[in-house]
């Protein structure tokens, strides 16, 4: 298989995903956008031809659910209702990341020297890091998402 006809496989896989598709010819990447908000995800094609050689359908069964768990999660629904959601602490290394793609600031509170705490709502089968903006828009304060 080669990497036009993996791409080809993708497409057809997630064709009943409201998305658009952009083939990147030099770096052999496929964008999966949404078509609503235009956030997405990026998959490089010909690492997934590699590992078809040995896993067959099970590395595109992986890729596809992957990215439609991916797209699901970035359709930017908000989250309004405070008491039904579950709130969890995820430890990081102070090197992680301080601030989302867009720029808000996570909700961060130190641990120890090697450890800071951040928050997460949790969405089932994965979760999201709270952000500034999200606490907004759940109309919550640090404190209260530390309780």
């Amino acid at each position: 298989m080669n990497v036009f006809q993996m791409r080809d496989k993708l497409k057809d896989r997630l064709k009943h995903l409201d998305v658009k598709f952009s083939f990147n010819r030099d770096e052999e990447t496929l964008r999966v956008s949404r078509n609503d908000n235009g956030k997405g995800v990026t998959v490089k094609i010909s690492t997934i031809v590699a590992k078809y050689k040995e896993q067959k359908e099970n590395i595109v069964d992986e890729i596809v659910y992957y990215v439609e768990e991916a797209i699901e999660q970035m359709k930017g629904e908000a989250l309004s209702e405070a008491e039904n959601i579950e709130i969890m602490p995820v430890l990081r290394s102070p090197s992680f990341d301080k601030k989302d793609k867009e720029g808000n600031s996570f909700v961060i509170d130190k641990h120890t020297a090697e450890t800071n705490i951040y928050y997460a709502v949790d969405l089932g089968k994965s979760y999201r890091l709270i952000d500034e903006q999200m606490l907004e828009k759940l109309n919550l304060t640090k404190q209260q998402v530390k309780e």
